[in-house]
């Protein structure tokens, strides 16, 4: 939710930052207490000390899409019996989002993954679905989809180590 807000911040603070001290010296300007170059060269200094500063603006995306895939090495480091995914895979594309989940089902095959929200892959990865809906009378209705694995098809390789899964970038 908060990166499909980030294009619309970052454009409205690259607009306001080009206006911002214009608008704050405009009133001075008006009273003849500094003159236009002046108004225009603190418009120029400031946009340069902002530009110098917007490096976290600029980055932001960046930085949230790697914060689920520190995410996903954890749990590959901890080997948790069990593994609840909030909205961890809600910032990364649907086929980034389908390579962590399958590098959590094939290293550790024998945990149980509850994925709660939306999901922008495919929910074909899990081997068991459970989904909640609601009737138009108010009712929940819990429904139950069972799905097999093609890996369950097909003997497993074997398992790599995490140093070679980080050089491969976690599927890419």
């Amino acid at each position: 939710m908060g990166l499909a807000r980030l294009p619309t911040f970052s454009s409205g603070y690259v607009a306001l930052a080009a206006v911002l001290p214009i608008l704050v010296g405009t009133a001075r300007f008006l009273e003849g207490t500094l003159s236009l170059g002046r108004l225009m060269q603190s418009g120029q200094a400031f946009q340069q000390v902002t530009a110098a500063l917007s490096w976290p603006v600029d980055n932001l995306a960046t930085m949230a899409i790697g914060a689920p895939r520190l995410s996903f090495a954890r749990i590959t480091l901890l080997r948790p019996h069990w593994i609840v995914l909030g909205d961890a895979t809600d910032a990364l594309d649907p086929g980034s989002a389908d390579a962590m989940l399958h590098l959590v089902v094939e290293v550790l095959p024998e945990a149980g993954i509850v994925l709660i929200g939306r999901h922008p892959g495919s929910a074909d990865i899990l081997n068991r679905r459970l989904t909640l809906e609601r009737t138009a009378d108010g009712e929940v209705l819990l429904n139950e989809v069972y799905a097999r694995r093609q890996a369950a098809k097909v003997p497993r390789p074997r398992p790599l180590s995490m140093i070679d899964r980080l050089r491969e970038g976690y599927g890419r």
